[in-house]
């Protein structure tokens, strides 16, 4: 990964490292690249993701793709580590006291089901006691291919029974208000 880092970094410069270059195509022997598109913002680099007994343990750009025309982000180089970080995500968290949600309280693993569960009944408070100006949503270029594609097909209309839906952009923001 550093490998691809150095050669990134020196392609963009427009300098040769011979040496780095010799050792990734030692590596490709041992590894099984295929081509994706990178999913950590609505840019849509093209990666090739190099997997080693069914884990993902090197990224790099893919010189066919117009996007990125073969570098990475940091985010993009970094895959393979944000996919396995021990910190990473892997199951909702609710701040509770007692078994039951408090802002004030501390962070506790629950299922997917609890946590749909909390979402839906605070839009539907929110909808009853505030009316539908109460909730909105924004993103940005920075979400990920999965969240961008869930906001553009969200129903905002019959969700959350506004009027009118504008959008600036799929790719960096949606923006959701109602006509005066």
């Amino acid at each position: 990964m550093k490998a691809n880092a150095v050669a990134a970094a020196a392609a963009a410069a427009g300098l040769s490292v011979p040496g780095v270059a010799r050792a990734v195509v030692g590596q490709q022997e041992a590894i099984k690249w295929d081509k994706a598109p990178c999913r950590f913002c609505g840019t849509g680099c093209g990666v090739l993701v190099g997997t080693q007994q069914g884990r993902v343990v090197a990224c790099q750009g893919d010189p066919d793709a117009p996007v990125n025309r073969g570098l990475n982000c940091i985010k993009g180089y970094f895959l393979p580590k944000i996919m396995y970080g021990k910190d990473r995500l892997t199951q909702p968290l609710l701040r509770m006291k007692n078994g039951k949600y408090d802002k004030e309280g501390e962070f506790t693993p629950i299922t997917w089901d609890q946590a749909f569960d909390v979402m839906e009944e605070k839009f539907k408070t929110a909808l009853k006691e505030k009316g539908p100006e109460s909730i909105g949503m924004f993103g940005s270029g920075q979400w990920t291919i999965w969240e961008g594609y869930a906001a553009s097909n969200f129903d905002v209309r019959s969700c959350l029974k506004r009027a009118s839906v504008r959008t600036t952009s799929t790719r960096t923001r949606v923006t959701v208000w109602r006509r005066q």
